[in-house]
């Protein structure tokens, strides 16, 4: 066994460093935190995982159409059924914190069956464009507390 004599300088600014890289996700910003949210959904509704999509969607949820968690639910099962395969690519337009506890995120998310490789591939793979205007709350991690939306056109991506 070999000890290495460091200066207790060294020691201390090793362990810091890795004392915040363990802690990574508690010492990022908010908007960071709401982007990598924002990632997760992604995955879960690429991997067609219902459960893990609507973890991120508040018990409280309630949108301009009246509906609640439990539709919005029903919605995502109901494309996960219709479409096997689903691809997404996303352009986050605005993110704007309303309060340090809500935020508002307007985004386009291009939806194909096959891969999107950008946004010269949308009109290519004939993609389902979508303009999302969301509401998140932060609670013990962010969660959608309303969404409304609309078709999009490519143009759109620009």
């Amino acid at each position: 066994m070999v000890l290495l004599r460091l200066p207790l300088s060294t020691l201390t600014a090793l362990l810091v460093a890795v004392l915040v890289a363990a802690c990574g996700g508690d010492t990022e910003d908010p908007e960071t935190r709401l982007r990598d949210t924002l990632n997760a959904m992604q995955e879960a509704a690429e991997s067609r995982k219902v459960n893990e999509l609507m973890s991120f969607v508040s018990e409280s949820y309630q949108d301009v159409e009246g509906r609640d968690i439990r539709q919005i639910r029903a919605v995502a099962q109901f494309q996960f059924l219709r479409n096997p395969n689903i691809h997404s690519f996303k352009v986050i337009k605005k993110l704007e914190m309303v309060k340090s506890d809500e935020a508002e995120m307007s985004l386009l998310v291009a939806v194909a069956s096959s891969p999107i490789d950008g946004v010269a591939s949308i009109e290519k793979l004939r993609a389902e464009m979508m303009w999302f205007d969301l509401r998140f709350k932060l609670e013990e991690e962010w969660k959608l507390i309303a969404a409304k939306w609309r078709r999009a056109d490519s143009s759109d991506f620009l």
